[in-house]
């Protein structure tokens, strides 16, 4: 999994909530949400012996992987946490400054914001 070329501090990692995830979103102090697609490949009779080999390298596949999607955050220093909406069409992402945001995740494109809302000065925005 490659996320860029500098260190990052991650901040939340989830799955989506699949019975067998396709997507991995991450947060990190560099203002971006990534998502990744998960590949689980077959599992051989010695993979089931190992099983806590690397377990989360063959989850992402052998290659390294570059996220499928990105969402880059105005502001700076925003420390944001992502999950997926029960349905797992939705990535939710809340700042520590208030902002709480949902984008619809496309199959066939980038993120798509639909609905924003600072919490703080309870103000809604959709873009």
């Amino acid at each position: 999994m490659r996320r860029g070329s500098t260190n990052a501090n991650i901040f939340a990692l989830s799955f989506d909530n699949q019975e067998i995830p396709e997507y991995l979103s991450c947060s990190s102090d560099k203002d971006t949400i990534h998502i990744f697609v998960v590949e689980i490949p077959e599992r051989s009779t010695k993979d089931r012996k190992n099983v806590t080999g690397n377990m989360f390298q063959k989850m992402i596949g052998n290659s390294e992987s570059r996220s499928y999607a990105q969402l880059a955050l105005k502001d700076k220093n925003q420390n944001p946490k992502c999950g997926f909406s029960d349905d797992s069409q939705t990535l939710i992402v809340v700042t520590q400054s208030g902002l709480y945001m949902e984008a619809k995740i496309d199959k066939q494109g980038p993120l798509k914001i639909t609905n924003q809302h600072d919490l703080l000065n309870n103000q809604r925005q959709v873009n």
